[in-house]
């Protein structure tokens, strides 16, 4: 293949990802804790919201955040990374969460 073919095939080819940095907001939430098992399902404060909660749900409202030109400023991504199914589903209750399993 000449030059020429591969400057139009990389013209042709889509790119890898969305244009500007990808960041990644990441929660690493045991559910085998030696001194407060299942402590990320723990109901805290007044609104008895699980600490996973309260972790996630600011994530979430940076992951909207928007510049002025509509480009991303916040996260990309945020990623719940657990070894426990129920700390997995109540992750997965949180619109835009991913918990790879």
């Amino acid at each position: 293949m000449g030059k020429k073919e591969e400057e139009e095939d990389v013209a042709r080819s889509p790119p890898l990802s969305p244009p500007g940095p990808h960041v990644a907001g990441l929660v690493l939430a045991r559910g085998g804790s030696e001194g407060i098992p299942l402590k990320n399902l723990a109901p805290l404060g007044p609104s008895r919201r699980p600490l996973l909660s309260w972790a996630l749900d600011p994530m979430l409202e940076v992951a909207k955040e928007r510049d002025d030109s509509g480009h991303d400023v916040g996260f990309t991504s945020v990623w719940v990374s657990t070894e426990h199914p129920a700390i997995a589903a109540c992750a997965t209750k949180h619109q835009g969460v991913q918990v790879p399993l």
